[in-house]
């Protein structure tokens, strides 16, 4: 064995600097065969070696004798950020599919449609972080490599493989960024098959459709392969038939090249943050209304009063540092689902103000918003969801400027993304309905259930806003079906209870909670035999259900006070 090869599978602990968690950068290989990699270690350069601050983690770190492209990865990433500590996180299946074992489902909340890899991938994921946040280290997600395409293009897979892989791949690429909790997450394609099989008729097909992903989705790279060495081009290799895995040395240099990718992206950020305002013009932010609303002056960002000005990038949890003059408001506003009301974005918006230049810092975590200066903290609020959002920042009565603004987004595996797509708003309400001037639902306390000319049945998720007066007692229904049902009962405080037909599947608590005068977002993912439930983005609590039927309307009821509704919307669940 050559003595480099020891650094091969590092597993020292990162030291951690005093009370400050040290950053580490963390990137994911994920895949089938040639993910696991049929390297083999004795083969490497004899000069081949990582440094001790590189940790390989997930199913890198369980073979010493075989490898993928994760050690091309490290060893060309370590080189590149020298100063930097590195996590791989690896997991990766043979004989895996797209269509089958690596199924995203249609959004974070429908579990039941992941297929088992990507189940698995997700408690990988969320294991390791959590293992190098309890070494008081502070893991940041860079970049993801994606090795996969063989059994979609087997002779023995559906059918569709193939012809939808493309879908599928873009839908997976949203999916894989909303567990991280980062929208533009750099994410790397290997292209696979640089020669034809005989088992792998639909080979064009797959390397068309990764091509074209890696062309169409923002922030998609493709790493060519038709020059790199197979396993047949290997000598000594026992099959020297196999041109569908890389070899060794090929394997070696497909890490290396999508590291190559990597790198530009990951030193744009060398503290963890990137600059939202270049100080010259308004690339990366979207002006909306009047064009002269939003200039530069001087190097710093004007806006002008009642003025809208949006980000064009998207952020989960976050931490973000300006300087700031005036009066503004900021707020984060969920991409997918529409905005709470009509008059503005949604979200509970955090007010800025300021007669001389001030330093500000946001910080976004669970879907909890707070705002500080220098020397105490201003104001807590909490996004509409824990859906990756943009930024806004809202001119008030006269005009205010900002300047020097980071931002540093946070990897939150642990609650992912939103998984908005396929919501349909139920908007077929009764004509007496009591509407605000906003259009919103106004609801007081007893008055008769009101229910949607709309039907439900069968699985479905559900999401509705709502909000109480502050310092008033409120106590909403939401009603899905009719008896025996299920009713949830949200507080004006942002709690919620639920219980269904038949045996209690909570304690109930029916007195009213005094209000916030904050939007609250609920979320349920019903089925017959269990219901999982979650406000403002807290991780969904998991509650049996007594073999309900679900078929009916929905209702809304005000038990006890006044509150207001917006944004009801259902979708019928996908199946497994």
């Amino acid at each position: 064995m050559r003595s480099a090869r020891p650094l091969l599978l590092p597993l020292l602990l990162l030291p951690c600097l005093g009370a400050r968690a040290q950053q580490v950068d963390v990137c994911i290989v994920i895949g089938q065969s040639n993910a696991v990699g049929a390297g083999v270690t004795a083969l490497l350069p004899a000069a081949f070696q990582l440094p001790e601050r590189v940790r390989l983690l997930g199913t890198a770190a369980r073979d010493r004798n075989t490898f993928g492209p994760e050690l091309g990865l490290a060893e060309r990433l370590a080189a590149g950020l020298p100063e930097r500590a590195l996590a791989i996180v690896k997991h990766a299946a043979s004989g895996t599919s797209l269509h089958g074992d690596w199924r995203p489902g249609r959004g974070e909340w429908d579990q039941q449609g992941f297929g088992a890899e990507f189940a698995q991938f997700r408690s990988v994921l969320a294991r390791d972080l959590a293992a190098l946040r309890a070494e008081r280290l502070e893991p940041i997600v860079r970049g993801v490599v994606w090795v996969q395409g063989e059994a979609d293009a087997s002779v023995t897979a559906p059918a569709d493989a193939a012809a939808a892989y493309g879908e599928r791949l873009a839908g997976f690429v949203r999916r894989v960024r909303s567990t991280v909790g980062c929208a533009d997450l750099p994410f790397v394609i290997v292209q696979v098959l640089p020669r034809p099989a005989a088992d792998m008729p639909q080979r064009d097909s797959i390397r068309a459709a990764q091509a074209a992903v890696a062309a169409e989705v923002p922030f998609t790279f493709l790493v060519p392969t038709d020059d790199i060495a197979l396993r047949a081009d290997e000598p000594g290799n026992t099959q020297p038939d196999d041109v569908v895995h890389f070899g060794s040395l090929g394997l070696l240099e497909i890490g290396r090249r999508a590291a190559d990718l990597l790198l530009p992206l990951v030193k744009a950020a060398p503290a963890g943050a990137v600059n939202l305002f270049n100080g010259k013009d308004l690339t990366g932010w979207v002006v909306d209304g009047r064009a002269d609303a939003a200039r530069v002056v001087e190097g710093e960002l004007r806006l002008a009063a009642r003025t809208r000005l949006r980000g064009e990038a998207t952020y989960g949890d976050f931490t973000l540092e300006l300087e700031a003059r005036g009066e503004f408001a900021l707020l984060i506003s969920p991409e997918a689902l529409p905005a709470i009301g009509a008059r503005r974005p949604a979200g509970a918006p955090l007010r800025v103000a300021a007669r001389e230049w001030t330093r500000f810092r946001v910080t976004c975590t669970g879907g909890v918003l707070q705002l500080r200066d220098d020397e105490r903290a201003l104001q807590h609020e909490r996004t509409p969801s824990r859906a990756p959002g943009h930024l806004w920042l809202l001119g008030e009565t006269a005009e205010s400027a900002v300047r020097q603004v980071r931002i540093a987004a946070a990897a939150v595996p642990e609650l992912a993304g939103s998984g908005d797509d396929g919501f349909v708003r139920v908007d077929a309400w009764p004509e007496a309905l009591p509407r605000g001037t906003d259009g919103n639902l106004e609801l007081v306390g007893k008055a008769d259930p009101h229910w949607s000319a709309a039907t439900i049945a069968g699985d479905l998720d559900v999401v509705l806003d709502w909000r109480a007066a502050k310092g008033e007692g409120t106590l909403l229904a939401l009603r899905l079906g009719d008896a025996p049902g299920l009713t949830v009962h949200l507080h004006g405080d942002g709690r919620a209870n639920a219980a269904g037909g038949g045996p209690l599947l909570v304690s109930v608590d029916h007195s009213p909670g005094i209000g916030d005068g904050v939007w609250h977002r609920l979320r349920l993912q019903v089925s017959r035999s269990e219901l999982q439930l979650a406000i403002d983005g807290r991780a969904p609590e998991p509650l049996p259900l007594p073999g309900i039927d679900w078929r009916g309307p929905i209702g809304l009821e005000a038990l006890a006070g006044k509150a207001t509704v917006a944004n009801v919307y259902t979708r019928a669940r996908q199946s497994p």
